[in-house]
């Protein structure tokens, strides 16, 4: 099976998930819940992969 078949196959197996069908805990719904509306209110920091890096390299 080839790369993108497979990639495939994983996004179909994701998408006959229901929400029901992932377990997460009240605490773990209520991160994520409070992450997406920092996203949602632009109150969130990303970094770049090469920040990212960086900053792995500076704990090495």
């Amino acid at each position: 099976m080839s790369n993108s078949q497979r990639i495939l196959l994983v996004q179909e197996i994701w998408d006959s998930l229901s929400e029901e069908a992932i377990d997460l805990s009240d605490p773990i719904k209520n991160e994520l819940d409070h992450r997406l509306d920092m996203h949602n209110n632009k109150k969130m920091e990303y970094l770049s992969l090469d920040q990212v890096r960086e900053e792995l390299a500076k704990t090495r």
